[in-house]
Protein backbone atom coordinates (compact mmCIF):
# COMPACT_ATOMS: atom_id res chain seq x y z
CA UNK A 1 0.00 0.00 0.00
CA UNK A 2 1.39 3.39 -1.15
CA UNK A 3 0.60 6.56 1.02
CA UNK A 4 1.32 10.19 -0.40
CA UNK A 5 1.51 12.24 2.95
CA UNK A 6 1.92 15.90 2.68
CA UNK A 7 5.86 16.72 3.07
CA UNK A 8 5.15 19.86 4.46
CA UNK A 9 5.95 19.24 8.18
CA UNK A 10 8.51 20.41 10.44
CA UNK A 11 10.38 19.36 13.60
CA UNK A 12 11.50 22.71 15.67
CA UNK A 13 14.92 24.24 14.21
CA UNK A 14 15.54 21.20 12.69
CA UNK A 15 12.81 21.32 10.34
CA UNK A 16 13.50 20.43 6.81
CA UNK A 17 11.48 20.37 3.35
CA UNK A 18 11.40 16.74 2.41
CA UNK A 19 10.53 15.64 -1.03
CA UNK A 20 7.09 13.98 -2.00
CA UNK A 21 7.25 10.27 -2.02
CA UNK A 22 5.45 6.90 -1.17
CA UNK A 23 5.73 6.11 2.62
CA UNK A 24 7.50 2.87 2.13
CA UNK A 25 10.36 4.32 0.63
CA UNK A 26 10.98 5.91 4.10
CA UNK A 27 10.21 2.63 6.19
CA UNK A 28 9.29 -1.00 5.33
CA UNK A 29 6.52 -1.06 8.18
CA UNK A 30 2.98 -1.58 7.27
CA UNK A 31 0.79 1.15 6.96
CA UNK A 32 -3.36 1.06 6.65
CA UNK A 33 -5.69 4.36 6.35
CA UNK A 34 -9.16 3.68 8.16
CA UNK A 35 -12.60 5.36 6.82
CA UNK A 36 -12.05 8.27 9.51
CA UNK A 37 -8.68 9.04 8.33
CA UNK A 38 -6.91 7.41 11.17
CA UNK A 39 -3.54 6.03 9.93
CA UNK A 40 -2.11 2.97 11.83
CA UNK A 41 1.32 2.21 11.13
CA UNK A 42 3.10 -1.21 12.27
CA UNK A 43 6.32 -2.65 12.48
CA UNK A 44 7.96 1.49 13.19
CA UNK A 45 10.61 -0.46 14.60
CA UNK A 46 12.57 -1.68 11.50
CA UNK A 47 11.85 1.64 10.24
CA UNK A 48 15.86 2.54 7.79
CA UNK A 49 15.81 6.18 8.85
CA UNK A 50 13.33 6.33 11.68
CA UNK A 51 14.02 10.65 12.31
CA UNK A 52 12.75 10.98 8.74
CA UNK A 53 9.59 8.84 9.29
CA UNK A 54 9.12 10.58 12.13
CA UNK A 55 8.74 13.54 10.00
CA UNK A 56 6.51 12.22 7.34
CA UNK A 57 4.19 10.55 10.04
CA UNK A 58 3.83 13.38 11.98
CA UNK A 59 2.54 15.58 8.74
CA UNK A 60 -0.53 13.23 8.28
CA UNK A 61 -3.73 15.21 9.06
CA UNK A 62 -6.08 12.95 11.28
CA UNK A 63 -5.36 10.62 14.17
CA UNK A 64 -2.03 8.72 14.14
CA UNK A 65 -1.31 5.11 15.50
CA UNK A 66 1.81 3.53 15.57
CA UNK A 67 3.27 0.57 16.86
CA UNK A 68 6.62 -1.34 17.01
CA UNK A 69 8.26 1.01 18.53
CA UNK A 70 11.56 -0.13 20.24
CA UNK A 71 12.62 2.75 21.93
CA UNK A 72 11.47 6.61 21.30
CA UNK A 73 14.71 8.65 21.00
CA UNK A 74 14.03 12.53 21.23
CA UNK A 75 15.03 12.98 17.79
CA UNK A 76 11.47 10.67 16.76
CA UNK A 77 9.96 12.37 19.86
CA UNK A 78 10.49 15.92 18.71
CA UNK A 79 9.41 15.02 15.54
CA UNK A 80 6.15 13.06 16.65
CA UNK A 81 5.38 15.93 18.65
CA UNK A 82 4.82 18.05 15.57
CA UNK A 83 1.46 16.13 15.04
CA UNK A 84 -1.62 17.78 15.88
CA UNK A 85 -4.42 15.22 16.84
CA UNK A 86 -4.47 12.15 18.56
CA UNK A 87 -1.48 10.29 18.85
CA UNK A 88 -0.88 7.08 19.85
CA UNK A 89 2.25 5.55 20.19
CA UNK A 90 2.48 1.64 21.19
CA UNK A 91 5.92 0.34 22.54
CA UNK A 92 7.18 -2.79 23.81
CA UNK A 93 7.15 -3.99 27.28
CA UNK A 94 11.01 -3.12 27.43
CA UNK A 95 10.51 0.56 25.97
CA UNK A 96 12.66 2.81 28.41
CA UNK A 97 11.13 6.53 27.81
CA UNK A 98 14.30 8.93 28.67
CA UNK A 99 13.84 12.31 30.58
CA UNK A 100 14.89 14.08 27.08
CA UNK A 101 12.17 11.81 25.31
CA UNK A 102 9.28 12.39 27.23
CA UNK A 103 9.89 16.22 27.54
CA UNK A 104 9.77 16.63 23.71
CA UNK A 105 6.42 14.35 23.78
CA UNK A 106 5.26 16.89 25.95
CA UNK A 107 5.21 19.67 23.53
CA UNK A 108 2.85 17.61 21.57
CA UNK A 109 -0.94 19.37 21.09
CA UNK A 110 -3.78 16.68 21.34
CA UNK A 111 -4.50 13.62 22.36
CA UNK A 112 -1.44 11.62 23.36
CA UNK A 113 -1.38 7.66 24.07
CA UNK A 114 1.27 5.96 25.24
CA UNK A 115 2.12 2.94 26.66
CA UNK A 116 4.57 0.75 28.89
CA UNK A 117 5.51 4.06 30.72
CA UNK A 118 7.45 2.51 34.25
CA UNK A 119 10.16 3.83 36.21
CA UNK A 120 9.85 7.36 34.62
CA UNK A 121 11.65 9.49 36.61
CA UNK A 122 10.37 12.94 38.03
CA UNK A 123 11.65 14.85 35.54
CA UNK A 124 9.52 12.73 32.73
CA UNK A 125 6.50 12.88 34.67
CA UNK A 126 7.11 16.82 34.76
CA UNK A 127 7.74 17.05 30.78
CA UNK A 128 4.72 14.73 29.83
CA UNK A 129 2.71 16.88 32.37
CA UNK A 130 3.48 19.83 30.31
CA UNK A 131 1.43 18.38 27.57
CA UNK A 132 -1.55 20.35 26.19
CA UNK A 133 -4.31 17.53 25.66
CA UNK A 134 -5.76 14.62 27.17
CA UNK A 135 -3.05 11.97 28.15
CA UNK A 136 -3.87 8.01 28.22
CA UNK A 137 -1.05 5.95 29.71
CA UNK A 138 -2.29 2.35 28.53
CA UNK A 139 0.39 0.24 29.53
CA UNK A 140 2.04 -1.75 33.04
CA UNK A 141 3.23 1.63 35.54
CA UNK A 142 4.05 2.69 39.16
CA UNK A 143 3.28 6.21 39.95
CA UNK A 144 5.55 7.71 43.04
CA UNK A 145 4.94 10.87 44.94
CA UNK A 146 6.96 12.90 43.48
CA UNK A 147 5.72 11.83 39.86
CA UNK A 148 2.25 12.66 40.95
CA UNK A 149 3.26 15.66 42.41
CA UNK A 150 4.80 16.25 38.32
CA UNK A 151 1.50 14.83 37.05
CA UNK A 152 -0.78 17.06 38.82
CA UNK A 153 0.52 19.87 37.01
CA UNK A 154 -1.26 18.88 33.59
CA UNK A 155 -4.17 20.72 32.36
CA UNK A 156 -6.53 18.11 30.87
CA UNK A 157 -7.75 14.98 31.35
CA UNK A 158 -5.41 12.08 32.84
CA UNK A 159 -6.20 8.29 32.25
CA UNK A 160 -3.72 5.69 34.01
CA UNK A 161 -5.73 2.48 33.38
CA UNK A 162 -3.42 0.30 34.53
CA UNK A 163 -2.25 2.24 37.37
CA UNK A 164 -3.02 -0.40 40.39
CA UNK A 165 -1.20 0.60 43.59
CA UNK A 166 -1.21 4.58 44.85
CA UNK A 167 -0.40 6.05 48.34
CA UNK A 168 -2.54 8.09 50.33
CA UNK A 169 0.45 11.01 49.48
CA UNK A 170 0.49 10.25 45.61
CA UNK A 171 -3.74 10.48 45.84
CA UNK A 172 -3.46 13.28 47.64
CA UNK A 173 -0.98 14.87 44.73
CA UNK A 174 -3.29 13.56 42.37
CA UNK A 175 -6.21 15.59 43.58
CA UNK A 176 -4.93 18.86 42.89
CA UNK A 177 -4.70 17.68 39.19
CA UNK A 178 -7.59 19.72 36.99
CA UNK A 179 -9.22 18.19 33.76
CA UNK A 180 -10.78 14.87 34.69
CA UNK A 181 -8.79 11.82 36.04
CA UNK A 182 -9.34 8.10 35.47
CA UNK A 183 -7.52 5.41 37.00
CA UNK A 184 -7.15 1.75 37.15
CA UNK A 185 -7.53 0.92 40.86
CA UNK A 186 -9.45 -2.23 41.72
CA UNK A 187 -10.34 -3.84 44.68
CA UNK A 188 -12.09 -7.45 44.44
CA UNK A 189 -13.96 -10.03 46.67
CA UNK A 190 -13.32 -13.95 45.78
CA UNK A 191 -15.75 -15.98 44.82
CA UNK A 192 -15.77 -17.74 47.83
CA UNK A 193 -15.89 -15.07 50.20
CA UNK A 194 -19.07 -14.16 52.15
CA UNK A 195 -18.51 -10.89 54.06
CA UNK A 196 -16.17 -8.21 53.19
CA UNK A 197 -13.78 -9.09 55.71
CA UNK A 198 -12.56 -12.23 54.20
CA UNK A 199 -11.92 -10.23 50.93
CA UNK A 200 -8.34 -10.07 49.43
CA UNK A 201 -6.12 -7.52 50.01
CA UNK A 202 -7.04 -4.48 48.29
CA UNK A 203 -4.97 -2.15 46.01
CA UNK A 204 -4.54 0.26 48.99
CA UNK A 205 -3.81 -2.19 51.56
CA UNK A 206 -5.07 -0.82 55.05
CA UNK A 207 -4.68 3.49 53.97
CA UNK A 208 -7.83 2.65 51.40
CA UNK A 209 -10.56 4.66 53.14
CA UNK A 210 -7.45 7.45 53.42
CA UNK A 211 -6.33 7.82 50.06
CA UNK A 212 -10.13 7.40 48.40
CA UNK A 213 -10.88 10.22 51.13
CA UNK A 214 -7.99 12.44 49.70
CA UNK A 215 -8.82 11.08 45.97
CA UNK A 216 -12.26 12.65 46.82
CA UNK A 217 -10.86 16.11 47.10
CA UNK A 218 -10.54 16.54 43.59
CA UNK A 219 -13.00 19.25 41.96
CA UNK A 220 -13.08 17.42 38.15
CA UNK A 221 -14.33 14.21 36.87
CA UNK A 222 -13.08 11.23 39.17
CA UNK A 223 -13.50 7.19 37.19
CA UNK A 224 -12.65 4.67 39.58
CA UNK A 225 -14.37 1.99 37.12
CA UNK A 226 -12.20 -1.36 38.31
CA UNK A 227 -13.25 -0.91 41.89
CA UNK A 228 -16.06 -3.99 42.61
CA UNK A 229 -16.46 -3.62 46.80
CA UNK A 230 -16.68 -0.90 48.53
CA UNK A 231 -17.55 -0.12 52.29
CA UNK A 232 -20.19 2.15 53.21
CA UNK A 233 -17.93 4.41 55.29
CA UNK A 234 -15.47 4.19 51.66
CA UNK A 235 -18.43 5.32 49.37
CA UNK A 236 -19.64 8.11 51.57
CA UNK A 237 -16.12 9.10 51.19
CA UNK A 238 -16.15 9.74 47.64
CA UNK A 239 -19.82 10.96 47.61
CA UNK A 240 -17.81 14.01 48.49
CA UNK A 241 -16.41 14.22 44.60
CA UNK A 242 -17.60 17.49 43.47
CA UNK A 243 -17.68 16.80 39.66
CA UNK A 244 -18.95 13.79 38.13
CA UNK A 245 -18.22 10.40 39.52
CA UNK A 246 -18.11 7.14 37.80
CA UNK A 247 -17.94 3.92 39.43
CA UNK A 248 -19.15 1.08 36.74
CA UNK A 249 -17.56 -1.38 38.01
CA UNK A 250 -19.11 -1.21 41.68
CA UNK A 251 -21.28 -4.04 43.19
CA UNK A 252 -24.02 -1.65 44.90
CA UNK A 253 -26.73 -4.26 45.72
CA UNK A 254 -27.49 -3.48 49.26
CA UNK A 255 -29.39 -0.43 50.39
CA UNK A 256 -26.89 0.65 52.93
CA UNK A 257 -24.36 0.97 49.66
CA UNK A 258 -27.37 2.75 47.99
CA UNK A 259 -28.01 5.23 50.33
CA UNK A 260 -24.79 6.23 50.51
CA UNK A 261 -24.16 6.42 46.73
CA UNK A 262 -27.45 8.52 46.84
CA UNK A 263 -25.31 11.28 48.92
CA UNK A 264 -23.15 12.19 46.12
CA UNK A 265 -24.39 15.87 44.40
CA UNK A 266 -23.33 15.24 40.69
CA UNK A 267 -23.22 13.25 37.83
CA UNK A 268 -22.92 9.85 39.12
CA UNK A 269 -22.00 6.66 36.98
CA UNK A 270 -23.34 3.39 38.06
CA UNK A 271 -23.90 -0.61 36.01
CA UNK A 272 -26.97 -1.96 37.08
CA UNK A 273 -27.14 -5.78 37.80
CA UNK A 274 -29.95 -8.09 37.76
CA UNK A 275 -29.05 -8.42 42.04
CA UNK A 276 -30.08 -4.81 42.43
CA UNK A 277 -33.67 -4.63 44.38
CA UNK A 278 -36.51 -2.41 43.88
CA UNK A 279 -35.55 -1.33 47.38
CA UNK A 280 -32.17 -0.47 46.72
CA UNK A 281 -33.28 1.54 43.66
CA UNK A 282 -35.77 3.41 45.98
CA UNK A 283 -32.88 4.48 48.36
CA UNK A 284 -30.97 5.36 45.21
CA UNK A 285 -33.67 7.65 44.15
CA UNK A 286 -32.87 10.06 46.79
CA UNK A 287 -29.85 11.55 45.09
CA UNK A 288 -30.07 14.45 42.90
CA UNK A 289 -27.80 15.27 39.59
CA UNK A 290 -27.09 13.34 36.32
CA UNK A 291 -27.13 9.73 36.31
CA UNK A 292 -25.49 7.15 33.84
CA UNK A 293 -26.77 3.52 33.95
CA UNK A 294 -25.36 1.00 32.44
CA UNK A 295 -27.31 -2.47 32.34
CA UNK A 296 -25.34 -5.39 31.51
CA UNK A 297 -28.32 -7.66 31.36
CA UNK A 298 -30.97 -8.56 28.55
CA UNK A 299 -34.12 -7.76 30.56
CA UNK A 300 -34.51 -4.70 31.95
CA UNK A 301 -35.72 -4.38 35.63
CA UNK A 302 -39.22 -3.41 36.32
CA UNK A 303 -37.94 -0.72 38.87
CA UNK A 304 -36.44 1.71 35.69
CA UNK A 305 -38.35 3.97 36.90
CA UNK A 306 -37.34 4.28 40.30
CA UNK A 307 -34.02 4.18 39.42
CA UNK A 308 -34.40 7.12 37.20
CA UNK A 309 -35.68 9.43 39.72
CA UNK A 310 -32.07 9.30 41.14
CA UNK A 311 -31.20 11.51 38.09
CA UNK A 312 -33.40 14.54 39.02
CA UNK A 313 -31.85 17.76 38.23
CA UNK A 314 -29.40 16.26 35.65
CA UNK A 315 -28.77 14.25 32.71
CA UNK A 316 -30.13 10.98 32.48
CA UNK A 317 -27.79 8.62 30.85
CA UNK A 318 -28.48 4.51 29.87
CA UNK A 319 -26.88 2.13 28.27
CA UNK A 320 -27.16 -1.66 26.95
CA UNK A 321 -30.99 -1.46 25.61
CA UNK A 322 -30.12 -3.84 22.51
CA UNK A 323 -33.90 -3.52 21.61
CA UNK A 324 -35.92 -0.67 23.42
CA UNK A 325 -39.64 -1.22 23.82
CA UNK A 326 -42.11 1.45 23.29
CA UNK A 327 -42.87 0.67 27.35
CA UNK A 328 -39.94 1.67 28.27
CA UNK A 329 -39.05 4.27 25.77
CA UNK A 330 -42.26 6.07 26.92
CA UNK A 331 -40.71 5.24 30.92
CA UNK A 332 -37.57 7.23 29.65
CA UNK A 333 -39.42 9.93 27.99
CA UNK A 334 -40.87 11.26 31.36
CA UNK A 335 -37.39 12.11 32.83
CA UNK A 336 -37.03 16.04 33.05
CA UNK A 337 -33.98 16.83 31.74
CA UNK A 338 -31.43 15.73 28.74
CA UNK A 339 -31.80 11.84 27.66
CA UNK A 340 -28.99 10.20 26.27
CA UNK A 341 -29.76 6.23 25.16
CA UNK A 342 -26.40 4.61 24.18
CA UNK A 343 -25.28 1.65 22.23
CA UNK A 344 -28.80 0.73 20.78
CA UNK A 345 -28.95 -2.03 18.51
CA UNK A 346 -32.25 -1.32 16.95
CA UNK A 347 -34.59 1.20 17.55
CA UNK A 348 -38.41 0.50 16.53
CA UNK A 349 -40.98 2.73 14.36
CA UNK A 350 -43.00 2.80 17.92
CA UNK A 351 -39.71 3.72 20.10
CA UNK A 352 -38.72 6.84 18.18
CA UNK A 353 -42.34 7.73 18.39
CA UNK A 354 -42.38 7.54 21.89
CA UNK A 355 -39.13 9.27 22.70
CA UNK A 356 -39.57 12.11 20.02
CA UNK A 357 -42.57 13.32 22.81
CA UNK A 358 -39.77 14.25 25.11
CA UNK A 359 -39.26 17.87 25.77
CA UNK A 360 -35.64 18.12 26.67
CA UNK A 361 -32.42 17.34 24.49
CA UNK A 362 -32.40 13.94 23.12
CA UNK A 363 -29.03 12.20 22.47
CA UNK A 364 -29.40 8.45 20.44
CA UNK A 365 -26.44 6.26 19.66
CA UNK A 366 -27.96 3.22 17.63
CA UNK A 367 -26.47 0.44 15.21
CA UNK A 368 -29.15 1.06 12.97
CA UNK A 369 -32.01 3.79 12.30
CA UNK A 370 -34.76 3.21 9.93
CA UNK A 371 -36.68 4.87 7.64
CA UNK A 372 -39.53 4.68 9.62
CA UNK A 373 -37.52 5.82 13.07
CA UNK A 374 -36.36 8.23 11.64
CA UNK A 375 -39.77 10.05 10.27
CA UNK A 376 -41.11 9.77 13.80
CA UNK A 377 -37.78 11.61 15.13
CA UNK A 378 -38.32 14.55 12.68
CA UNK A 379 -41.59 15.38 15.37
CA UNK A 380 -38.77 15.95 18.53
CA UNK A 381 -38.95 19.93 19.64
CA UNK A 382 -35.73 19.89 21.20
CA UNK A 383 -31.78 19.30 20.15
CA UNK A 384 -31.56 16.20 18.38
CA UNK A 385 -28.16 14.27 18.00
CA UNK A 386 -27.36 11.03 16.35
CA UNK A 387 -24.74 8.70 16.42
CA UNK A 388 -25.28 5.52 13.66
CA UNK A 389 -22.74 3.07 13.81
CA UNK A 390 -24.05 1.10 10.68
CA UNK A 391 -24.48 2.46 6.95
CA UNK A 392 -27.05 5.40 7.29
CA UNK A 393 -29.25 4.70 3.98
CA UNK A 394 -30.34 7.58 0.94
CA UNK A 395 -33.62 7.21 2.29
CA UNK A 396 -33.25 7.73 5.56
CA UNK A 397 -30.56 10.67 5.19
CA UNK A 398 -33.36 12.44 2.88
CA UNK A 399 -35.93 12.05 5.94
CA UNK A 400 -33.28 13.79 8.60
CA UNK A 401 -32.70 16.68 6.61
CA UNK A 402 -35.82 17.74 6.64
CA UNK A 403 -35.82 18.04 11.01
CA UNK A 404 -36.50 21.57 11.91
CA UNK A 405 -34.24 21.71 15.01
CA UNK A 406 -30.76 21.51 16.25
CA UNK A 407 -29.05 18.45 14.32
CA UNK A 408 -25.29 16.79 15.62
CA UNK A 409 -23.99 14.33 13.89
CA UNK A 410 -20.38 12.94 13.76
CA UNK A 411 -18.81 13.98 10.16
CA UNK A 412 -19.62 10.66 8.16
CA UNK A 413 -23.72 11.02 8.97
CA UNK A 414 -23.85 14.87 8.15
CA UNK A 415 -21.72 14.59 4.97
CA UNK A 416 -25.39 12.39 3.47
CA UNK A 417 -27.30 14.44 5.01
CA UNK A 418 -25.94 17.60 3.55
CA UNK A 419 -26.63 15.84 -0.32
CA UNK A 420 -30.30 17.05 0.35
CA UNK A 421 -29.90 20.37 2.34
CA UNK A 422 -27.39 22.99 3.46
CA UNK A 423 -25.69 22.84 7.13
CA UNK A 424 -28.19 25.11 8.68
CA UNK A 425 -27.70 25.39 12.19
CA UNK A 426 -26.58 21.73 12.08
CA UNK A 427 -23.22 20.99 13.74
CA UNK A 428 -20.72 18.65 13.33
CA UNK A 429 -20.01 16.63 16.26
CA UNK A 430 -16.58 16.19 17.65
CA UNK A 431 -15.43 12.21 19.00
CA UNK A 432 -13.39 11.91 21.29
CA UNK A 433 -11.52 8.95 21.27
CA UNK A 434 -9.37 8.31 24.51
CA UNK A 435 -7.37 5.43 22.96
CA UNK A 436 -7.47 3.60 19.65
CA UNK A 437 -10.29 2.06 18.47
CA UNK A 438 -10.20 -1.92 18.87
CA UNK A 439 -6.63 -1.74 19.76
CA UNK A 440 -5.93 -5.36 22.18
CA UNK A 441 -2.31 -5.52 22.30
CA UNK A 442 0.92 -3.58 22.22
CA UNK A 443 3.89 -4.56 20.18
CA UNK A 444 5.66 -5.69 22.79
CA UNK A 445 2.89 -8.08 24.17
CA UNK A 446 1.78 -6.13 27.42
CA UNK A 447 -1.78 -7.25 26.81
CA UNK A 448 -2.87 -3.69 27.15
CA UNK A 449 -6.99 -3.65 27.11
CA UNK A 450 -9.11 -1.64 25.23
CA UNK A 451 -11.86 -0.16 27.27
CA UNK A 452 -14.58 1.81 25.34
CA UNK A 453 -14.04 5.13 25.93
CA UNK A 454 -16.63 7.01 27.57
CA UNK A 455 -15.43 10.19 27.88
CA UNK A 456 -17.08 11.55 25.00
CA UNK A 457 -20.24 10.97 26.25
CA UNK A 458 -19.69 13.23 29.53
Amino acid sequence: MELALNPACSAGDDSVNLPPRPLHFVTPASASLAADGALSVQGFGYCYHPDLSARFLAAHQGPLEISGLWEISPQVARALSQHSGVLALFTTKRTQLCDASAEALGEHEGELVLCSCHDLSERAWAGLARHRGDIRIAGPMTLSESGAEALAAHKGFLDLPWLRQLSPEAAHALSEHKGGLALGLSCQAPAAAKRRTLAVRSFLEKSQLKTLSLLAQTEDALFLNEIEQLAVEEIEALSCVKGLLSLEGLHWNTDALAEALAKHRGHLCLSVSQSVSKASAEALSAHRGGLSLFFNFAQIPDHLETLMLAAAGGTLRVSGFKNLSKQHANTLTSHSGPLELLDCFYLSQTAAQALAKHRFALSLHVDHLSPQAATELLAHAGPLSLDIDGDLSEVTAQILSRFTGKLTCPHKIMTKIRKFTGCGDRQVATRITRHPVNHTDCAGGCCCRSREGRANRF
